[in-house]
């Protein structure tokens, strides 16, 4: 059986590196769609959440274009549904490891 504390240090790795490489694929300096005009870029834009949002407000503010609220929609939802995942998961858990207070 899986104990949920053994591969910690593995995931906090895991996880320190997966935000890293959506940092640097968000666009924050730079716009992805003068980047990568194809259909790459466009993937890019929609499988990224940060890149959604950072291009969705910069479209917004700057440009004065429409948010996709379809893809808004879809991002959140799928937030909360990691959001009760994560709750789930650590309720099921909680006896397993030390609270500090």
């Amino acid at each position: 059986l899986l104990h949920f504390g053994v591969y910690y240090e593995d995931m906090e790795y895991f996880i320190s590196v997966t935000m890293n490489v959506l940092m640097y694929f968000s666009g924050i300096f730079y716009s992805i769609e003068r980047l990568l005009p194809d259909a790459g870029g466009q993937m890019l834009l929609t499988v990224n959440p940060l890149a959604f949002l950072i291009n969705g407000m910069r479209n917004a503010l700057i440009y004065r274009k429409n948010v996709s609220i379809h893809f808004l929609l879809i991002w959140f939802a799928f937030s909360v549904l990691l959001t009760i995942c994560g709750v789930m998961i650590i309720r099921k858990n909680e006896n397993n490891y030390v609270k500090v207070r």
